[in-house]
């Protein structure tokens, strides 16, 4: 059982897209709950998901753009957590839209956030929208590309309990992804 714990709205659009296309690692089945969980914190999460009465191992995954934020589980829960793994989505999700468009030199240049720049320099406004974001990447491959120069430029700064987007797409999307 997995427990997928998303960070806002366009991380829950990424993931409903790579979902929709069969990219991930994972099926919706396999989820607790049967679909992706906005993010709590750990206390919140064990009472709202962990029942008294749950027995279950769970595999928590975190979509997150921060790679020191801890999760932390009471102790009577934390023999239901067989794995804690962080997808890091640094320096934030808004990176695979400007990665998308070519702007990353001009990004990188304004010393701005990602979603600032976006806002600002690129003027969109509603750049963390679930619908502005699951429309942007109607074309999987982009979103893929996107993910794949992520790779590239973030990949070699994670440590190595964190890990990137691009290692939650399953094998033969990353295989995919690395063709486009």
């Amino acid at each position: 059982m997995i427990a997928c714990l998303y960070e806002g709205s366009a991380e829950r659009a990424i993931l409903d897209i790579l979902h929709e296309n069969g990219f991930l690692v994972f099926s919706k089945e396999d989820l607790l709950s049967g679909d992706f969980i906005r993010r709590a914190s750990g206390p919140v999460f064990c009472t709202r998901y962990l029942g008294y009465d749950f027995s279950e191992s769970i595999d928590v995954i975190h979509v997150q753009d921060s790679k020191s934020e801890v999760f932390s589980v009471p102790r009577p829960y934390r023999r239901l957590i067989s794995s804690d793994t962080r997808y890091i989505t640094s320096p934030e999700i808004e990176i695979l839209i400007i990665l998308s468009l070519g702007k990353y030199n001009d990004f990188r240049n304004s010393r701005k956030k990602p979603s600032e720049y976006c806002k600002s320099e690129l003027r969109i406004a509603e750049v963390k929208t679930y619908d502005f974001v699951h429309a942007f990447f109607a074309d999987p491959d982009k979103l893929l590309r996107a993910i794949k120069q992520h790779k590239m430029y973030y990949g070699k700064s994670t440590g190595a309990k964190d890990i990137l987007l691009y290692d939650l797409l399953s094998p033969e999307a990353q295989k995919y992804a690395d063709m486009l």
